[in-house]
């Protein structure tokens, strides 16, 4: 497999691991956008985050792969998001390697950075290369 590598790509610190990604990944376009107004115009400012306590699910919103794919897409960049369910399994590799691989592969040959959920760790990430 070919080295892909998205030059510029860095996560920066936020309150929302999301629009930290998203920052870093925009700016890498040559999209630089101040963090209010990330906040406002991807419509996050806005959202209600109830405590765990009181929400199991958590600061998450549901349905994630439609939620964030449309702040991308109120930000003026079309996006292709997909959700698993599943998490940490023996047919993890498989799945990466047969289904979203491709697209990165593809994604990041044209010098487009990805961001990732729950690869790295339990919150939102850059895919700058591989």
């Amino acid at each position: 497999m070919a080295h892909f590598n998205v030059e510029g790509v860095h996560f920066q610190p936020c309150m929302d691991s999301f629009l930290g990604a998203a920052k870093g990944v925009l700016g890498a376009l040559g999209e630089e956008l101040s963090y209010e107004d990330l906040w406002g115009l991807s419509g996050m400012a806005f959202r209600t985050q109830v405590h765990r306590a009181l929400a199991p699910a958590g600061l998450f919103p549901r349905q994630w792969d439609e939620t964030y794919g449309r702040v991308m897409q109120r930000l003026g960049y079309a996006c292709i998001a997909g959700l698993r369910d599943f998490f940490y399994t023996r047919d993890d590799i498989n799945y990466l390697r047969t289904g979203w691989m491709g697209n990165l592969e593809r994604h990041l040959d044209l010098g487009l950075p990805a961001i990732a959920y729950g690869l790295h760790g339990p919150a939102f990430g850059i895919i700058n290369g591989f």
